[in-house]
């Protein structure tokens, strides 16, 4: 049984709400994240670096790689309790 909606009319986004760069724990600088993301198709993604002090609390600023076919989100990953 298929439940997804895919085969359905309508228009769907292809994105990511969770993701790091190099300004926390991340492997890749901002912009290398995005274009790879790009490169795969997606339509957006929510950069959620770490926020946290060891990082100098990080909200990696990502409009300017934003264009008609793709956009981000600013976005920061929180930690309840102890970090």
């Amino acid at each position: 049984m298929n439940n997804l909606p895919f085969d359905r009319p309508g228009q769907f986004f292809k994105g990511n709400l969770h993701t790091h760069c190099t300004s926390s724990d991340g492997d890749f600088t901002a912009e290398e994240v995005i274009r790879r993301y790009r490169q795969q198709g997606y339509h957006f993604l929510a950069m959620s670096d770490h926020f946290l002090e060891r990082y100098d609390y990080p909200v990696t600023n990502t409009h300017l790689y934003r264009n008609k076919d793709f956009t981000t989100l600013t976005a920061v990953e929180l930690h309840a309790g102890k970090t």
